[in-house]
């Protein structure tokens, strides 16, 4: 079960990481300050992504490793 989590949160943590360097690395007429709702709007599910898959990957780790030396 642990290393589902761990691979679920490594995916959601890319995913979300490569939404926001995108909208942030934009440039000219997609520049960050220029942006409209929609690419507002993926900036946010993002960052949502990068956090929750954070916690999820911390979670499978720690999982992970709790059954390695058979603490739960």
């Amino acid at each position: 079960m642990c290393w589902v989590l761990l691979a679920i949160g490594l995916a959601l943590l890319a995913v979300g990481t490569s939404l926001l360097v995108r909208f942030f690395a934009a440039r000219g007429p997609n520049d960050p300050e220029r942006a409209g709702a929609g690419r507002t709007e993926t900036m946010i599910v993002g960052a949502l992504m990068a956090s929750i898959g954070l916690l999820v990957t911390l979670l499978g780790v720690t999982g992970a490793f709790c059954q390695r030396f058979g603490i739960a």
